[in-house]
């Protein structure tokens, strides 16, 4: 009876790294249709060594393993731990790279353009290499992203906030992140709508009514509260109507949205408002609600965007 406990415990323990990454591969292989020898190409290696490898289940080396995780467009750890969505890999590899992966793609409620904003922060901020590593890791490809309108899960913008949060340990850069979605809208069709508002009062009042459910996100239902010549509270709620997704209330979105409010004034040439965040739907209220300070009109200079920050590295 001991040994066939031991059997069982021995049977139950998590494959070793060699071994994950041969069940992966394998179901690589047949999802994608790849001979033997196209694989071993991908791999950097001979057939022979591949079928050597392949008998023995040995370990290839890393450089094997980026090699294939870059033509597939994944990040190279996915090859270990198996965390691939085939469905969209297939998709990709078949000639329909614009699809998203279903983490995406379903209960998706936000605009793309908003997501892109992100990425041109971790882009400008980090770097280019940075940015391309992170879209290997979320297993989606630039042409995804072209169409502005397209529908994506709020989730892609709450996964790239875990991803700077993970490496900054601070909300900050998150903030900054909203703050810089200005330096994206400016120059597109939701800068030029904005820009046609004057006065503090009238441009709250035509982002919060006009802009945020149509052309950035209708997870939530935004409405002012109550508005001033000094400023205004805005408040928002769950769209009744929209697929609950745990990512749209966290504390990384909560201070992604407060770093947007902020930015409003400078479509108008001022600098950012004051915001103070005073309910939060994560901490239990009913509701989220920002009080907004608008800047005075002397500040008239737009805070300049912070020099670019080291890359990276996704572990």
């Amino acid at each position: 009876m001991a040994s066939g406990k031991n059997d069982s415990s021995r049977n139950s323990k998590a494959p070793t790294p060699a071994r994950a990454l041969w069940n992966t591969l394998a179901r690589i292989q047949i999802t994608q249709n790849y001979s033997d020898a196209q694989l071993a190409e991908l791999l950097k290696m001979t057939q022979r060594e591949f079928l050597a490898h392949k008998a023995g289940r040995k370990d290839i080396s890393i450089l094997s393993a980026l090699s294939l995780s870059e033509h597939l467009h994944i990040g190279v750890e996915a090859l270990f731990n198996g965390q691939i969505d085939y469905t969209s890999l297939t998709l990709h590899h078949g000639g329909q790279d614009h699809l998203l992966p279903e983490r995406y793609a379903l209960k998706a409620m936000s605009r793309m353009r908003s997501a892109k904003t992100f990425l041109n922060y971790v882009e400008e901020r980090y770097g280019w290499q940075t940015r391309a590593m992170l879209l290997r890791k979320f297993q989606i490809k630039e042409s995804a992203l072209v169409n502005d309108d397209a529908l994506v899960n709020v989730r892609l913008a709450s996964d790239i906030c875990s991803f700077v949060h993970r490496y900054t340990n601070d909300l900050q850069p998150i903030v900054d992140m909203g703050h810089h979605s200005f330096n994206t809208y400016s120059s597109s069709k939701v800068g030029a709508l904005i820009r046609t508002q004057e006065g503090m009062r009238t441009v709250h009042e035509f982002v919060v009514s006009e802009i945020l459910g149509k052309y950035i996100e209708a997870n939530f239902i935004w409405a002012i509260e109550t508005i001033s010549n000094q400023g205004c509270t805005v408040s928002g709620y769950p769209n009744p109507d929209v697929p609950e997704v745990e990512e749209m209330h966290n504390p990384l979105m909560c201070a992604l949205r407060t770093g947007f409010t902020s930015s409003v004034p400078r479509y108008l040439g001022f600098r950012n408002s004051s915001v103070r965040k005073t309910a939060c739907i994560w901490q239990g209220d009913s509701r989220c609600r920002y009080e907004i300070q608008f800047p005075e009109t002397a500040s008239a200079h737009v805070i300049p965007f912070k020099k670019r920050a080291p890359e990276l590295e996704l572990r």
